[in-house]
């Protein structure tokens, strides 16, 4: 118990004489060690908008996208809404050949009269090719159908992945954000700081150097000046 005891002792000295000499720094000292720490966060902040560069590149990069798509989405629309129509008329048109066609197979003409069966038969083959022009339209319907699936399914795909990407963005957006703001409140306590420091330092009657007193204050954060000591 003793040499615990002895050991917190000498535990709380150390921590005493810290202390004192962390508080026993001259403003000068006080000031060259503010601009050592600005040094390290213009480091953090040329970091910060490089990444905040990038973030803004990738936003544009989703505007520009949600405006491909719009625009897909819009003529998808277009011919959806035309295609519908289509088959609308496609369906008259049907029942307008099946009625012509029980009216036609209704109204015999008499075997003997040439112009009668003359006529029947012309409208037979009316008939028929109009039957044939409908099996055309048919088709070409399908298709338009399994093209407006397809080009529908790639889009909704498009609007998932999309959706991904902004959720994505938006939590690299926030964080960077976070950061952003954790980046101001230390050069703001830094600022802070400097004028404590330079506050003191010009109020010293003891203080001899003119030009210290003249820049004090001005910490650069936007740059790392090229002068100040390296990152330990």
């Amino acid at each position: 118990m003793k040499k615990i005891g002895s050991w917190l002792v000498m535990a709380v000295i150390t921590l005493i004489i810290t202390a004192v000499y962390a508080s026993a720094q001259t403003p000068t000292e006080q000031i060259a060690e503010i601009n050592y720490e600005a040094t390290a966060l213009a480091k953090v902040q040329d970091a910060l908008m490089a990444e905040q560069a990038d973030i803004d590149a990738e936003k544009q990069q989703l505007i520009e996208q949600k405006n491909t798509y719009d625009e897909a989405m819009r003529i998808f629309k277009e011919k959806d809404s035309q295609l519908v129509s289509d088959i609308s008329a496609f369906q008259a048109e049907i029942s307008q050949r099946d009625s012509a066609t029980e009216h036609h197979n209704i109204d015999k003409p008499d075997p003997y009269d040439t112009a009668a069966v003359n006529s029947y038969n012309a409208e037979a083959e009316r008939l028929n090719a109009w039957r044939d022009r409908i099996g055309s339209k048919k088709d070409d319907l399908e298709r338009r159908i399994d093209d407006e699936e397809f080009v529908a399914n790639g889009l909704e795909n498009s609007r998932k992945k999309y959706n991904e990407y902004v959720i994505a963005w938006a939590a690299k957006s926030k964080s960077l954000n976070d950061r952003w703001d954790e980046q101001w409140a230390k050069v703001e306590k830094i600022k802070h700081r400097m004028l404590d420091a330079c506050k003191e330092l010009i109020e010293n009657p003891n203080t001899k150097d003119e030009a210290l007193k003249l820049g004090c204050g001005n910490v650069q954060f936007d740059n790392a000046d090229p002068n100040l000591p390296p990152l330990r």
